[in-house]
C-alpha cells in the first residue's frame, strides 16, 4: 500500500464485465477455499493495462456481497 500512495506502483481496475457493466449486478464470484479465494468470471476492461502495472485489483461477489 505505501508504493500505491507514493505512486511508485500503479494499480489496474478491473471491475467492468461484458453483460453487467460496472453496477452492483456483478456476475464475477469470489468463493472461499480456507484461507484463500477462488476468482470466476469475466471482465471487459482493465484500466492501465498492460505495461504500466504491477498490481491488478478485481471485484466479486462473495456470498457476504460484492466486495
Amino acid at each position: 500500500l505505501p508504493g500505491l500512495a507514493s505512486g511508485e506502483i500503479w494499480a489496474a481496475n478491473s471491475l467492468t464485465e461484458p453483460e453487467s457493466g460496472t453496477g452492483k449486478d456483478i456476475n464475477s464470484k469470489a468463493i472461499k477455499d480456507g484461507e484463500d479465494y477462488i476468482l470466476n468470471g469475466h471482465k471487459w476492461l482493465i484500466s492501465l493495462f498492460p505495461g504500466y502495472t504491477k498490481l491488478i485489483y478485481a471485484f466479486a461477489a462473495t456470498e457476504e456481497g460484492i466486495t
